[in-house]
């Protein structure tokens, strides 16, 4: 064999070795980018940490709790355009079971003195009752009719409060009439006040049974009312001094209600709507000055649902700076926390959104960032037990 053959056959073999060399080392590097954990926009974050339960981990203070100002270079290529573009993740929550509601409303006691309408405070209760009311009736009672009963309580503070006379037999600005007042009247009012109520409530739920105390049904308050009132009172009702006759008559007042209950048992499945994550991403990338460097951030930002709406569908500017200026007027500034070995990046604007983020309690600050329409998919299960929890609580 010739000294040329020999050396061609040395040259193929090095270059089939080198061929070789080359395959193997790409593999490895593929096998390392499948076994590299990604971040959210894609870039390499290092090995995989099983996230523990969003409850267990402190949560770090924010690099910036005011956040960073969207900052477009003074150096940026004119002609180069610049992307917007929004994306949602849906979120999904269990179905909760209400065992065992009952309706149990607190002493009603907002009526004006010696009448059965109520005072202004009276009319907001009443509403906030109402609504107790509508909620029960869309529970299942097993096809049983809904039956609700009032009961009521009088003072001891006598009254000539009489509904069988003229004018209820009292003067006209609605106070007693001297010498015809007594304990038992009192107890007329009670009833009358319980019937008033029923009266109000049947207009607004016709179809309801609602049962109303007998006259001797009507409890009477422990305190007493004897001379010691008396006379303050007389003295109050002389100069006219409401605050006065108030004073007086303040003791007594927790004896003076209506309460509205049921002994009916229901049961509620309630099916909690699902909600959006709501995100804007942006090509090329945003950038900020953090720690005074002016820093790429790339990554996919959670945003609320007021600006996603408000950012439209996807837009193209004409360059980064058109760009960067949108987000501006918007008030939007970039936020920044790590939680879990992951980090999280907002675009955030207005008083709400910012103090929700920098709520120090984890659950807190999730609960009020939900309520804003600012949800993240790593949170899913902790905004779904805070549902449940808040469900459980309207009904109970």
């Amino acid at each position: 064999m010739s000294l040329r053959n020999i050396f061609y056959i040395k040259f193929f073999l090095g270059i089939l070795l080198l061929l070789n060399y080359v395959l193997i080392a790409q593999n490895k590097e593929e096998n390392g980018r499948k076994n590299t954990n990604r971040s959210f926009n894609g870039s390499p974050s290092g090995p995989q940490i099983k996230p523990k339960n969003t409850g267990e981990c402190p949560v770090k203070v924010p690099i910036n709790p005011a956040g960073y100002d969207v900052f477009t270079p003074i150096q940026v290529e004119l002609k180069a355009k610049a992307n917007l573009i929004r994306s949602t993740q849906t979120l999904q929550f269990n179905l909760v079971e209400v065992k065992d509601i009952q309706l149990h409303i607190p002493a009603f006691k907002q009526f004006k003195n010696n009448r059965t309408d109520f005072t202004e405070d009276g009319e907001h209760a009443f509403k906030e009752l109402v609504d107790k009311v509508r909620l029960f009736l869309g529970t299942d009672n097993k096809n049983k009719p809904f039956s609700l009963k009032i009961t009521g309580s009088a003072s001891q503070i006598p009254t000539s409060f009489d509904p069988t006379k003229p004018n209820n037999n009292l003067n006209p600005d609605g106070s007693s009439i001297s010498g015809k007042t007594s304990i038992e009247n009192n107890k007329m009012l009670a009833k009358a006040r319980a019937d008033a109520l029923a009266s109000k409530l049947k207009h607004l739920f016709p179809t309801l049974t609602i049962t109303t105390p007998n006259l001797g049904d009507i409890a009477i308050g422990s305190l007493k009312w004897d001379y010691s009132h008396q006379k303050p009172l007389a003295e109050a009702i002389k100069k006219k001094d409401r605050v006065a006759m108030d004073k007086v008559f303040e003791p007594f007042q927790k004896d003076q209600w209506v309460m509205l209950q049921s002994a009916d048992k229901t049961t509620k499945l309630v099916q909690p709507e699902s909600v959006k994550m709501y995100m804007v991403s942006t090509t090329p990338p945003l950038k900020s000055k953090i720690n005074g460097a002016e820093t790429l951030v790339k990554t996919i930002f959670i945003v609320s649902e007021n600006t996603y709406n408000k950012v439209g569908p996807t837009k193209t500017f004409g360059s980064v700076a058109e760009r960067d200026k949108f987000l501006r007027k918007l008030n939007l500034k970039i936020f920044q926390f790590d939680k879990d070995s992951v980090s999280r990046w907002y675009l955030l604007g207005g008083k709400d959104e910012i103090n929700a983020f920098n709520t120090s309690n984890y659950e807190e600050k999730t609960w009020k960032m939900h309520k804003l329409g600012i949800n993240d998919l790593a949170d899913q299960k902790l905004i779904d037990r805070m549902i449940k929890e808040e469900i459980l609580k309207k009904y109970n």
